[in-house]
């Protein structure tokens, strides 16, 4: 754009809308072309303008609702299946084995090819025939030829095109092996993304756990640091006023020494379970979503079946018994395909051809052939192959009945942890309830002048650690029961 200054010089801008409005105006139609550009640039720029910003105000919204909301297991849970990345990997797996299982399925069909070259040659030889090389004429017609003939040989420039068309027969029995070897991968794969949301459910919800559990203990070491300043400043009082001797306030002030450490150590851990779970969920590591602590009652989730009905369940659900299942299937592929290697191979072959400048050859001609080949002699390598597969085979299945086997042994452990976890709480909740009780006399003491304030904290201390040890009964008992479900083929929520 031209700009004229105050002293009539012209300023000069270098944006394309600046270089449309400083063409020459003389002509009428690059008025109308200038007047066209800049409508377009003006009806364009707020779509492009505004939708940016869109996208990024709906990402804030999110982010900001789940700040304000908290953050529920179950959404926890939600946000690492979508963003996790060793699922991610799995689902790429899944793409793969599907291209795959599409690569083998092909070679069903026949296979369609072209060949064609075309070359110059700088000389050539042709064929003389000199004058009666042939021989003569009875009755004196004359030589033959009558004249030396020159015949070419075709021309300096040639071109040839081939197109074949080819179908296997009895290669079949291997490619369906194959093919059937190729769904067993995809199904392979699918399981394995079942079983990896499987563990990335169960590891968010322990470290969900984990991290409610580390800032309940981190309230109850701050609790006791504040008893124990409370303690290391009475007994610096007393001190100093001779009514106790000095070791006490160098125990007092140990004791706070250590309280701080406490809490020190707790912040720490709450901080590394945060930085985990974020890592598992996908989200960025510094993010710092409010957890919301359910109730003792939420952390039921059902009743669970019985021992002989869990055991049912899990090996006919569980992802690691249908991937070994899936790998025994595989197995038998190829075991297939190793003994099909024995079967001839017939292929059927057709092609059209086309060229110019090939002496004796015609234009265009086509071939129709069948081809057999049988390996007669190789040293015992497919029968070598066929014992290998069928070892193979015998491993996949004693490691499906060991798998089997054993997961039997998981669920029956998981019960028994379960039944542990339940004793386990009700012995802590009895022991908050008689700390709930001796905090109460401590303060009714305390209000009566029987205790000091160091006396009153320190029973409201033990409260605080019996309430953050019935907490982690209650996530104990949460994860077992949790544990149970992923056994059963579950995704624990």
């Amino acid at each position: 754009m031209r700009v004229l200054l105050p002293d009539n010089r012209m300023l000069r801008s270098n944006s394309p809308v600046d270089r449309v409005a400083s063409w020459p105006l003389s002509r009428p139609h690059h008025l109308c072309h200038c007047v066209s550009v800049c409508c377009l640039f003006l009806a364009f720029r707020p779509a492009a303008s505004q939708s940016a910003p869109t996208q990024v105000e709906d990402r804030t919204v999110s982010q900001g609702s789940l700040g304000d909301q908290g953050l529920t297991l179950d959404q926890a849970i939600d946000l690492a299946l979508a963003h996790n990345g060793g699922l991610a990997v799995a689902r790429l797996d899944v793409q793969n084995f599907e291209a795959l299982k599409a690569k083998a399925r092909a070679q069903y069909l026949p296979t369609l090819t072209n060949d064609s070259d075309a070359s110059y040659l700088t000389a050539r030889e042709g064929v003389v025939l000199p004058t009666g090389s042939l021989g003569v004429f009875p009755g004196g017609g004359g030589d033959v030829p009558p004249k030396t003939l020159h015949i070419d040989q075709g021309g300096n420039l040639t071109y040839s095109s081939r197109t074949f068309l080819s179908q296997p027969t009895l290669q079949l029995f291997a490619v369906h092996a194959a093919n059937h070897a190729a769904k067993v991968d995809v199904r392979t794969a699918h399981l394995n993304v079942e079983d990896k949301s499987e563990e990335v459910a169960v590891q968010v919800r322990q470290l969900y756990y984990q991290v409610l559990d580390a800032e309940a203990q981190l309230r109850a070491a701050e609790q006791a640091s504040t008893s124990s300043e409370e303690s290391d400043r009475e007994a610096k009082f007393q001190v100093r006023e001779g009514s106790a001797l000095p070791l006490k306030e160098l125990a007092a002030r140990a004791n706070l020494l250590q309280a701080q450490s406490g809490v020190l150590k707790a912040r720490t851990a709450a901080r590394d379970a945060r930085r985990e779970l974020n890592n598992v969920m996908g989200t960025p590591l510094d993010s710092q979503f409010r957890l919301v602590d359910a109730e003792p009652s939420g952390f039921d989730g059902g009743a669970l079946p019985t021992r002989e009905e869990a055991v049912r369940l899990s090996l006919a659900h569980q992802p690691q018994v249908l991937i070994a299942e899936q790998k025994v299937e595989k197995a038998k592929a190829e075991l297939r395909i190793a003994e099909d290697a024995f079967i001839p191979e017939l292929t059927l072959n057709a092609h059209q051809s086309y060229q110019v400048g090939i002496a004796l050859l015609v234009r265009n001609y086509g071939v129709f052939e069948g081809q057999f080949r049988y390996e007669l002699f190789d040293g015992g390598a497919r029968r070598a192959q066929v014992r290998s597969e069928r070892s193979l085979l015998a491993q996949a299945q004693q490691n499906l009945a060991n798998l089997r086997t054993s997961d039997t042994v998981s669920i029956e452990n998981a019960y028994d942890t379960v039944e542990s976890d339940e004793f386990d709480l009700k012995a802590k909740q009895q022991a908050t309830v008689a700390r709930a009780e001796e905090a109460r006399v401590s303060d009714s003491r305390y209000v009566h002048g029987e205790i000091l304030a160091s006396d009153r904290d320190a029973a409201h201390a033990q409260l605080a650690e019996a309430k953050a040890s019935e907490r982690q009964a209650e996530l104990n008992l949460a994860l077992a029961r949790s544990q149970v479900r992923r056994l059963l083929g579950e995704i624990p929520r």
